[in-house]
């Protein structure tokens, strides 16, 4: 019943001159937020590679990435903050994509979806990890792209064969566009043009002094593929 997030964020005001970086993680039981941490780095603690997904903080390496010779990607991941430590090791299940968003910045998703086994610790009670994860990785959003939009929601559905990534950035608060890819286990994916995509916010309600909305409609349609 577990679910957990973590993130890595590289803020840069000059490129390559100052820099903070923060790692967050966010800890789900049963769907119910238990907790968040966060933790803020300098570049001088940071070993980020841009060749690979490798990613160090103060000595500890945090995110390791490699393609084996089968030419799936498997991840290493580690982390420990207050409470909350893990080691686990991600495999993909599913070829990978990348594309530019309409601000100009872009979205790579390296592991639609992954098995994920390995060890969870919180408040010393350890977990054995048993799950399917996922890696996505944004960059180069500038300023620009802020200005270009008023946001996006994000999400994925995991079915037994097929996994649907869906997003939809919003050009005009009352206008998105919406994006949808379909992969399927051990093999590639579809991408769903916006024109054969309806997306629907739903039943909207304030939390966290922000309007959300508490369910979605996602529905398309092509000669391949019917999702309701």
């Amino acid at each position: 019943g577990y679910s957990i997030q973590m993130s890595i964020r590289v803020l840069s005001i000059v490129k390559k001159r100052f820099a903070v970086i923060s790692q967050r993680i966010t800890l789900y039981k049963d769907g119910a937020l238990l907790q968040q941490n966060s933790k803020r780095y300098s570049l001088k603690h940071a070993e980020l590679c841009d060749k690979s997904p490798l990613v160090i903080l103060h000595g500890n390496q945090v995110i390791k990435g490699e393609v084996k010779s089968s030419g799936k990607w498997v991840y290493e991941v580690s982390f420990h903050l207050d409470n909350i430590s893990a080691h686990l090791l991600f495999e993909a299940k599913t070829k990978g994509w990348k594309g530019r968003n309409p601000g100009g910045d872009w979205w790579a998703v390296i592991l639609p979806r992954a098995t994920v086994k390995g060890i969870l610790n919180v408040d010393d009670q350890k977990i054995k990890v048993n799950g399917i994860g996922y890696h996505d990785h944004n960059w180069d959003v500038r300023p620009r792209v802020a200005r270009n939009n008023f946001g996006w929601f994000w999400g994925k559905i995991n079915f037994k064969t097929y996994t649907a990534i869906w997003a939809t950035i919003f050009e005009k608060r009352s206008c998105g566009l919406p994006i949808l890819m379909i992969n399927e286990n051990e093999d590639g994916f579809i991408n769903i043009l916006p024109k054969d995509i309806v997306f629907k916010g739903c039943d909207v309600k304030r939390k966290n002094r922000r309007y959300i909305p508490s369910h979605f409609n996602l529905t398309a349609k092509t000669e391949h593929i019917n999702l309701d």
